[in-house]
C-alpha cells in the first residue's frame, strides 16, 4: 500500500502541471495567467488591481510584485481591463481565452480522474485540503 506522503503529492502536482502547460502552452499563456484568469472568471463585481495582485500573490506564494507584473501583463495583452476605481475584469477576448482554456482543462481531466470512484476523489480531496490548511500555518508561524 502507497502512504500519501510529500513525495507523492510532489509527483502528482509536476505531472499534472506539465499537462496544464502543454495545454496553456497552445493557448499563448502561461500558468501564472491562467490563475490570473480564473481570479476574474467569476464576472461578478471587478476587482481593485492591488486586490487582484494580493489575492494571487496569496494563493500561489508569490511575491505581490511579481503577481502585479502578470496583472500588467494581462492587461497589456487585452485579457483583463478596467483600472482606477471601477477595479478589473476579463475582457471579450480574456473571457474567451478562459473558456478555451477551460475546456481544455475539463477534457483533461475526465481522463485523469475517470473511474476513480466518487468516494476515493472526495476523501484524496479532505486530505490534501487539511494538508494545505497545515501547511500554510507552518508558513504564517
Amino acid at each position: 500500500m502507497t502512504t500519501l506522503n510529500g513525495q507523492i503529492l510532489g509527483q502528482a502536482e509536476r505531472a499534472t502541471r506539465a499537462v496544464l502547460d502543454r495545454l496553456l502552452d497552445r493557448a499563448g499563456t502561461d500558468f501564472h495567467g491562467w490563475v490570473l484568469l480564473n481570479l476574474t472568471a467569476d464576472g461578478a463585481e471587478p476587482v481593485p488591481h492591488a486586490a487582484l495582485a494580493a489575492r494571487m500573490a496569496a494563493g500561489l506564494k508569490i511575491g505581490e510584485v511579481e503577481a502585479a507584473a502578470v496583472v500588467e501583463r494581462l492587461v497589456g495583452a487585452g485579457l483583463i481591463a478596467g483600472g482606477g476605481d471601477r477595479g478589473l475584469a476579463q475582457t471579450a477576448a480574456g473571457a474567451e481565452l478562459y473558456r478555451r482554456i477551460g475546456a481544455g482543462v475539463a477534457e483533461v481531466t475526465t481522463r485523469l480522474y475517470g473511474g476513480i470512484p466518487a468516494d476515493e476523489l472526495a476523501v484524496a480531496g479532505r486530505v490534501l485540503r487539511l494538508v494545505t490548511v497545515r501547511a500554510d500555518a507552518e508558513l504564517a508561524a
